[in-house]
């Protein structure tokens, strides 16, 4: 991921400079063509952070590794990479998409109604 200056940035930085509890960065995505977006992110409270790292630890003792310090420090921020605009999308909105997303994605999963999903179209 680059930063709106396209200077190559690791994602952590990114979240951690300057040191808030939000974040909302410029960012540019691909190569060719490049993508211009948003970068959107909270960071959980305390506790929250320390049980997903928890789970990031023990899912890397079961395949035989250690967590790596980057990815045990991004547990701490939620993110949501869009390129729709603040005019239409806030910060808070898309990370509440994004967790709507995952349930959503959740339900299709679920084997029921002899294993048929009926999907029902909506126009957002």
């Amino acid at each position: 991921m680059d930063d709106a200056t396209g200077a190559r940035q690791a994602l952590l930085p990114l979240v951690e400079s300057p040191p808030t509890d939000t974040v909302e960065r410029a960012v540019a995505l691909g190569e060719r063509p490049r993508l211009a977006a948003r970068l959107l992110a909270v960071r959980v409270p305390q506790d929250v952070a320390e049980t997903r790292r928890r789970r990031l630890r023990q899912a890397a003792r079961e395949k035989g590794r250690q967590g790596s310090a980057p990815r045990l420090a991004l547990a701490a921020w939620p993110m949501v990479v869009t390129h729709v605009p603040t005019e239409r999308l806030t910060r808070r909105e898309a990370l509440v998409l994004g967790r709507m997303r995952w349930q959503i994605a959740l339900l299709f999963t679920l084997d029921f109604i002899g294993n048929s999903v009926y999907l029902v179209h909506a126009k957002l």
